[in-house]
């Protein structure tokens, strides 16, 4: 039922001639069928605990709601280090309203004129901090995580370097997926693997099939091909 709901959305979206699409996965292994790969990394925290050895900044709770201005300021300055954030229209409102009817907390970095630097958003439950988001700067971050007073669980950014004292730090290596639909604009971005055109196919997407022979590689293959190819820095935040 996934892959034909996948099929439907799909092709419609390669109409639309997008290039990729991303995806947030519970569990990879649900998507490879489907001709996803793993785009990006993240550091996944589990029971963290850090300490907080600087006090650069002034941390205080901000109200979600009341604040989405200078939280998004904050975002846009520094979502470009966040491997997988995906920039929409009105995205980021939308987000932080679902934060708000969540009764989730909000603790800032800021400094003596008030601009925020970084900012978690978070839940305590089961006397742990389940973090939604954490978005800042290397120092602002450290020491709103080094404030907490339960474990922290949830997602850093992979040049996130501070180790955390006690629980555990992974390099999430699937922190986002990513598939293409539209063969033909996946090219525009990356025109040096139009070459392998030829042995493209695609069990989804009838259009992306261009096999003529050879080696067959399908939609997954290639974009695995592009992921790796470390000469095209292209898979950042705002590519989606």
């Amino acid at each position: 039922i996934m892959t034909k709901l996948f099929a439907f959305y799909l092709t419609q979206l390669c109409e639309l001639k997008l290039p990729l699409v991303s995806l947030t996965p519970a569990n990879p292994a649900y998507y490879r069928p489907i001709d996803a790969r793993p785009l990006t990394n993240a550091y996944a925290l589990s029971d963290a605990v850090f300490t907080r050895t600087t006090y650069e900044y002034k941390l205080v709770p901000l109200d979600i709601s009341e604040n989405i201005g200078k939280l998004k300021s904050c975002y846009e300055d520094f979502y470009l280090n966040y491997n997988g954030i995906a920039v929409r229209d009105n995205y980021f409102e939308i987000k932080m309203q679902e934060y708000t009817a969540d009764n989730q907390m909000c603790l800032a970095a800021a400094d003596t004129s008030g601009r925020i630097y970084g900012y978690i958003i978070y839940i305590e439950e089961k006397n742990k901090c389940i973090c939604s988001e954490a978005i800042g700067g290397e120092k602002a971050l450290s020491e709103l995580l080094g404030s907490l007073k339960l474990p922290l669980v949830g997602s850093l950014p992979p040049d996130f370097e501070e180790k955390p004292l006690k629980g555990e730090k992974i390099l999430n290596k699937c922190a986002s997926m990513g598939r293409i639909v539209n063969l033909e604009s996946f090219f525009e971005i990356f025109p040096d693997f139009k070459t392998l055109e030829d042995r493209v196919s695609d069990s989804i997407i009838s259009a992306n099939n261009k096999f003529r022979g050879g080696i067959r590689l399908s939609v997954g293959d290639l974009l695995e091909l592009a992921v790796r190819d470390e000469n095209k820095p292209s898979f950042t935040a705002d590519l989606y």
